[in-house]
């Protein structure tokens, strides 16, 4: 029987997986921060992340306020160089363009989980084997997998 230790691991590698074949959509916009010399009352607020006796300051790093360009997140206040290449997160939600579990599909990538199963809905298809558990031939696996040691999946 296999360990129950590479779950999460597992999980994790599936939700990065996932994440990456959705497709985004959606024009993001710049963070809504004040100036240095406006009124503040927490770091956030300011687009240098320096909120200091209720106004922003000047940080004492070299490092890039929000909203302006940058390459790296280590090159901004704020550690994050948003996928619009400016300082800080965008304001908007980037909507992802998918398809929930058994919404009709042509491919892979049009679905969240990222499968699109040979019925033409997303998600595991209906009376098939999950992995981790006992297979004879990989037709009866959901991953169309049956590993050398009779279970479903990747040993």
């Amino acid at each position: 029987m296999r360990s129950t230790l590479l779950a999460p691991p597992l999980l994790l590698l599936g939700a990065v997986v996932l994440a990456a074949s959705c497709t985004a959509t959606g024009d993001p916009s710049p963070v809504l921060c004040v100036d240095d010399g406006a009124a503040c009352s927490v770091d956030d607020d300011c687009c240098s992340n320096v909120c200091t006796a209720g106004t922003c300051a000047v940080p004492v790093s070299s490092c890039l306020e929000d909203n302006v360009a940058c390459t790296r997140d280590y090159d901004c206040c704020s550690n994050v160089c948003g996928g619009d290449g400016y300082c800080g997160y965008p304001v908007t939600v980037i909507l992802v363009a998918c398809t929930a579990d058994e919404g009709a599909c042509a491919r892979d990538a049009d679905c969240c989980s990222n499968l699109c199963a040979a019925d033409g809905f997303c998600g595991q298809p209906v009376g098939c084997t999950a992995d981790n558990d006992p297979c004879r031939v990989d037709a009866d696996c959901c991953s169309r997998v049956c590993a050398s040691d009779g279970f479903c999946g990747l040993p």
